[in-house]
């Protein structure tokens, strides 16, 4: 069976996965639930995995996340935690909190990128039109061919030597 067009064996894969984000937008959005097990195996889909990592948010002193947090390690994630914080009060002193790992993922993300081929990003959907060309992801074509421009410019910078 022929491999499909982009995707070659020899790819190395990271997988990032925003649970909360992900499991929220599947139920709420299309009234699914994630198996995230089989997003795993898709998104790896029989390249090499050099890391799967998903990101959970839970409230401190609460235990009910511990056995989701487990499945996740035990079928190939590695599990990163964060604790919700206190952002601010609501109506009758109600808490609002607050947890999230967008910079968190794009820093392990920018860390990995030396050892990946392949990355495979799960979370909340943007709802922006999205274009795109090599290494260049934007919202619109005219955007792709600036940022095109701008990089066989040099105003991306130099990486030193």
């Amino acid at each position: 069976m022929a491999e499909p067009l982009g995707h070659y064996q020899e790819q190395r894969v990271g997988v990032f996965v925003d649970t909360q984000n992900l499991y929220h937008s599947a139920r709420d959005y299309y009234e699914r639930n994630v198996n995230f097990e089989s997003l795993l195996r898709f998104a790896v889909g029989g390249r090499r995995l050099v890391r799967a990592t998903a990101y959970v948010v839970e409230k401190e002193g609460d235990t009910s996340a511990w056995p989701f947090i487990y499945k996740l390690s035990t079928i190939g994630y590695k599990v990163r935690r964060m604790y919700l914080t206190v952002k601010e009060t609501g109506e009758g002193g109600r808490p609002i909190y607050s947890g999230n790992w967008d910079m968190g993922i794009a820093a392990d993300m920018v860390r990995l990128m030396p050892y990946l081929d392949v990355v495979v990003l799960g979370g909340r959907p943007i709802r922006e039109p999205l274009a795109w060309a090599g290494p260049f992801v934007m919202n619109t074509k005219a955007e792709v061919l600036a940022a095109y421009e701008d990089y066989q410019r040099g105003r991306f910078g130099q990486i030193p030597g």
